[in-house]
C-alpha cells in the first residue's frame, strides 16, 4: 500500500502542529505529512476540511479528498491491490476473538487492516470500538446505485480503533429492509479489491449462507473457517459453489 503524503496548511499553526503529531503517533502506517505532498487546507471556513472536528473525521476527510486527487487509472487501475479475506464460523462462538487477533497481527506488522461487518438484519458485536462509531448502513444505497467514487464514500463511513489501529465498518442499528445482492456485492468487491488505501480488507461473514455471501467468499483471496468439529458436508458446499481457498481452523 503506498501511504497518502499531504501538506497541511491553516492559518492555526499550533492546532496543525497538534494534529501533524497526532496523525504521526496513530497513522503513521497510512499516512505522512510535509512538503511536496497534496495541499490541504484545514480551519474554520473556505477550506478543505473543517478543523472543529474529531481527529478522526478529518483523517477521513484527507482520505477522500486524496483519493479525488488521484487519476483514474491510480485510483481504480493498480497492480497492488488489496488483500481479501474473510472469516466464517460454523458451530461455535470464537468467532469474534479470531477475527481481532487476525486484524491486530497484520496491524502490528504494519499493514493497513480495514475490517468489514456486512451483516444488516442484525448487529453482531464487534471485536473493535470507538468513542463515537458511524453507521454504515447508507452505504448500501451508493451501492445499489453503483457510485463511481465508493471508495471515497467508504473512507467517510469507517471508524477507526486507535487501541488496535483497525479501521472498521459496520451496522450500529438493525436493519433489515435492507438486502444485499449478488450484482451489489459485485459491485462493492471490485470497488474495495482496487482501493489504494487498504492492505488487507477483512471480511466477518454472517453465519447464514446467502447468493451475495457465496459471491463475496470466491472473491476472497483466502477463506478461514472456523468450527468446533470437522465439518466436511459445508467444506464440500463451499467446493461445489467455487470456494477454492479454504483454510480451515477445527477447535474440537
Amino acid at each position: 500500500m503506498a501511504k497518502m503524503h499531504v501538506q497541511l496548511a491553516g492559518e492555526d499553526k499550533d492546532f496543525l502542529k497538534r494534529l501533524n503529531e497526532y496523525f504521526l503517533i496513530h497513522y503513521n502506517n497510512s499516512l505522512t505529512t510535509g512538503d511536496g505532498g497534496l495541499t490541504v487546507s484545514v480551519g474554520e471556513a473556505d477550506c478543505d476540511v473543517y478543523m472543529y472536528q474529531k481527529a478522526s473525521s478529518i483523517y477521513s476527510g484527507i482520505a477522500s479528498l486524496y483519493l479525488r486527487s488521484l487519476k483514474p487509472s491510480d485510483n481504480m487501475e493498480t497492480d497492488k491491490k488489496a488483500v481479501l479475506q474473510g472469516v466464517l464460523s460454523r458451530g461455535c462462538l470464537n468467532k469474534a476473538s479470531a477475527v481481532e487477533k487476525l486484524c491486530t497481527d497484520l496491524s502490528s506488522d504494519g499493514y493497513k487492516v480495514l475490517y468489514i461487518c456486512p451483516e444488516t438484519y442484525q448487529t453482531l458485536e464487534s471485536p473493535f470500538t470507538e468513542s463515537e462509531e458511524k453507521d454504515f448502513s447508507q452505504l448500501y444505497y451508493y451501492i445499489h446505485n453503483k457510485e463511481e467514487n465508493l471508495n471515497e464514500i467508504i473512507e467517510t463511513l469507517a471508524s477507526y480503533d486507535i487501541l488496535r489501529k483497525v479501521y472498521y465498518l459496520k451496522n450500529i442499528y438493525i436493519t433489515p429492509d435492507i438486502f444485499i445482492t449478488k450484482e451489489d456485492m459485485n459491485f462493492l468487491l471490485a470497488s474495495l479489491e482496487k482501493n489504494r488505501l487498504y492492505d488487507y480488507i477483512i471480511f466477518d461473514i454472517p453465519s447464514y449462507i446467502s447468493e451475495a455471501y457465496l459471491e463475496l467468499m470466491r472473491w476472497c483471496n483466502k477463506i478461514i473457517l472456523i468450527s468446533d468439529q470437522r465439518d466436511r458436508k459445508f467444506e464440500d458446499f463451499l467446493h461445489d459453489n467455487g470456494i477454492e481457498n479454504v483454510e480451515s481452523d477445527h477447535l474440537g
